[in-house]
């Protein structure tokens, strides 16, 4: 991304109070000290909760299957 495109962007997160910081042009760097909490509904809340659980459902089905067909990998 241009620098000019990032610089435009961080200033209209400013802007719009959604972070706090510095910009320092010199060494081309942001120093951001604040950013705006994120407030969640409960119907968002409760569907980050059902993907974070099928999320987790296929990683137990993940282990499983590697430990089936690989068990040399689960030697303890």
């Amino acid at each position: 991304m241009e620098k000019k495109k990032v610089e435009h962007l961080i200033m209209k997160a400013m802007s719009l109070k959604l972070i706090r910081g510095v910009i320092d042009d010199v060494s081309l760097s942001v120093d951001v000290v604040w950013v705006q909490p994120r407030v969640l509904a409960k119907n968002q809340i409760n569907d980050l909760k059902e993907r974070l659980q099928n999320w987790n459902g296929n990683i137990a089905k993940t282990i499983q299957t590697l430990q089936s067909e690989t068990p040399e990998l689960f030697v303890q």
